[in-house]
């Protein structure tokens, strides 16, 4: 059998550790060997309320256990995870509105303690998806043929291509829709959503066909991929921004609208962090922009609960160390680029560590004008 393409390993994995060369399902896997590795069934030294000890896979090769799993369980959890985060939205959103629909007296209490549950669920979502993505991405690495080499213009022309295409087709559509559809009727609001959905739905998929056409099945996929990471990144910002509209619109006016934006806004940061903490190696830019983010949310809460107010030492302080950080993230995000190891979540992270001392140096001028 020959060797692994992908193995994650620094030191070769033995023979008789490897349970399979080929990618199983149902074999355990380690994410830190990236391999089918042989694990040991050990017991935690500590014991519960009822005597009993946790049981936990060790990977024979790594030694670590949490790296160790079986890639069916994580995807029947992943699913189970999306099943209930929906089910979950799904009540929330009956919640908030069952004031004004069924005349419910504690809608606001209730719709509240269902979004800490669908946080807490989808917390976990994003802290299981990693192991999972990282097994097919393995899966993909070992089974799909070697990646066809294409020439950087045919690249180009197909981008090219369903850029163009794209707004043609939507223009189409639009003038199709008005014609047939809205003549002569009143347009409604929910009715225009269905329509924009629609149109760019079209227009999408007519785009990414034209580029599958011209630049062949494989970049066509990995284009797909690369959507999905974007669109996923930005739904979980979107899904943030409703929280915070919806708790200003049916929560208690006793809250505060600084501190409802303050936390909803930190759940997709955590999300950020989390996953780029997984998706990078733990290197020092990464907790440099954790410090960053969290001596920015230190300031701002500070700052809202009316217990300190910034002098000018320190929004010099803001000006210079935003000199520092430009300069220094810009050579690193450089770095990172050229050697093609920049993920979606460390952009988004590398955004938001660069645009902190912005942030509050806004947020300090505000307070200052408001005194």
């Amino acid at each position: 059998m020959g060797a692994l393409r992908d193995s994650g390993s620094q030191t070769p994995i033995p023979e008789d550790l490897i349970a399979s060369h080929e990618p199983d399902f149902n074999l355990g896997w380690c994410s830190r060997c990236k391999a089918h590795t042989t694990a040991t069934l050990r017991y935690s030294k500590t014991t519960t309320s009822s005597g009993r000890r946790s049981k936990i896979n060790v990977c024979n090769h790594c030694k670590r256990g949490l790296c160790w799993y079986r890639p069916c369980d994580m995807h029947r959890f992943n699913k189970w995870c999306v099943g209930c985060s929906l089910a979950i939205g799904l009540i929330t959103i009956l919640c908030f509105l069952s004031n004004k629909l069924f005349g419910f007296e504690y809608s606001t209490e209730t719709g509240v303690a269902s979004s800490a549950v669908l946080f807490v669920v989808l917390l976990v979502q994003g802290v299981c998806f990693p192991f999972h993505y990282k097994w097919r991405k393995w899966v993909r690495r070992q089974s799909s043929p070697e990646d066809t080499v294409i020439s950087t213009k045919r690249k180009f022309a197909a981008v090219t291509s369903s850029l163009i295409i794209f707004p043609m087709v939507a223009y189409l559509c639009l003038i199709a829709l008005s014609h047939f559809v809205f003549l002569g009727h009143r347009i409604q609001p929910a009715a225009v959503a269905l329509v924009v959905f629609i149109i760019s739905t079209i227009s999408l998929l007519t785009s990414l066909l034209v580029l599958r056409i011209i630049a062949g099945k494989g970049y066509g996929r990995s284009v797909i991929r690369f959507i999905g990471r974007v669109y996923r990144a930005i739904s979980v910002w979107a899904i943030s921004f409703v929280a915070c509209v919806s708790l200003l619109e049916f929560g208690p006016s006793s809250w505060s609208w600084k501190w409802i934006a303050f936390a909803t806004f930190n759940v997709p940061i955590l999300i950020t962090l989390i996953r780029s903490y997984r998706l990078t190696e733990k290197q020092w830019d990464w907790w440099f922009l954790a410090f960053l983010i969290l001596h920015a949310d230190v300031v701002i809460a500070l700052m809202f609960s009316d217990s300190w107010l910034p002098e000018l030492h320190f929004v010099r302080g803001l000006v210079y160390g935003q000199v520092f950080v430009l300069v220094t993230l810009g050579i690193c995000f450089l770095y990172r680029a050229v050697k093609k190891q920049m993920s979606i979540p460390l952009f988004v992270h590398y955004g938001l560590g660069t645009f902190t001392n912005t942030i509050v140096f806004y947020l300090v001028l505000t307070q200052w004008h408001s005194q």
